[in-house]
């Protein structure tokens, strides 16, 4: 019985050991190369700007004149991995700005509709839509919504850390941005909100779940984890090979053992479980280590029955 649970149980946790860690922390989170998913259409100069804008009359729907904007909707990851919307946000400004005019020579506020004639160039994974909330018999060219949404999908199995919170299987990730003008209103014209919704699945709830969480700023920072695989390629070559050498050296001492009787060699396979405990960052681990040192105690101290071999 004492051989068949000194080798069973370490057997039993190697084998667990890729499940269990598929969510490990520290060292084995890292940064995504977005680059397939990072765009920015060149600025080619003053008369040669790629994002143009029709304008129309706010209340006629008349053709009224082209804008067109020196910078585009791009999106770009920084040296430290984050995406920067930066020009998104500042398009969308300009956009406001150009929506209602305070005309020169006493003329008043001038308001337009602008459209854009991008959308169809711009990458699969944006979309730039328009709306008009407004009365349309009333006005026929208003444009008072411009919402811009970046989506990036994970092709397989991600754990998020993002502000400091981890989510379990991500799915994809949806930036937006939300444009609303106001026509009539030259003290707040422009209301610019931005925010980004998380799709993933909660293995501890065993749910889907979508949350939508406002941006403080342009940039959105975020970790990953693959869990399709098991874990990252930095516990596949730091704790598994801790624990597959301690296990070795386990079961050639529990040999030696009852091979020899040795009672001290026993003993000293108590040393062998706290490497587990200081090495490895994995709670079940470590309690399991804690329990094996207790069993081998028992086993070694108060069991006294002697067993045949």
């Amino acid at each position: 019985m004492k051989k068949l649970l000194l080798l069973i149980l370490p057997v039993l946790l190697l084998l667990t050991t890729v499940n269990i860690n598929v969510k490990a922390a520290g060292d084995n989170w890292y940064t995504p190369d977005l680059a397939e998913y990072t765009f920015n259409i060149p600025y080619e100069g003053e008369e040669k700007e790629d994002f143009i804008f029709k304008m129309h009359d706010f209340t006629s729907g008349n053709f009224s004149g082209f804008l067109y904007r020196q910078y585009d909707f791009g999106v770009t990851q920084n040296s430290d991995g984050a995406l920067d919307f930066t020009s998104i946000y500042q398009t969308l400004l300009w956009v406001g700005l150009y929506s209602v005019q305070v005309s020169g020579g006493g003329g008043g506020v001038v308001r337009y509709g602008l459209t854009p004639m991008i959308i169809d160039s711009l990458p699969g994974y944006v979309s730039y839509n328009i709306y008009n909330t407004y009365d349309r018999t009333a006005y026929k060219g208003a444009v008072d919504k411009h919402v811009i949404t970046y989506r990036l999908d994970f092709l397989g199995n991600y754990s998020m850390l993002l502000e400091d919170y981890k989510y379990d299987i991500v799915y994809s990730l949806e930036v937006k941005y939300d444009l609303t003008i106001y026509y009539f209103d030259l003290v707040d014209t422009v209301l610019l909100k931005r925010g980004y919704t998380i799709h993933w699945y909660d293995t501890s709830e065993m749910k889907e779940y979508e949350l939508y969480t406002t941006m403080n700023s342009n940039l959105l920072q975020f970790e990953l984890i693959s869990i399709s695989e098991g874990s990252s390629e930095d516990f596949k070559m730091n704790d598994m090979h801790i624990l597959l050498i301690t296990l070795i050296m386990f079961i050639l001492s529990i040999f030696i053992y009852f091979k020899f009787r040795i009672k001290w060699v026993l003993i000293a396979t108590i040393l062998l479980w706290f490497v587990p405990i200081f090495l490895v960052e994995n709670l079940f681990i470590k309690i399991f280590s804690v329990i094996m040192i207790l069993v081998t105690i028992t086993i070694t101290f108060f069991n006294d029955r002697e067993e045949e071999y």
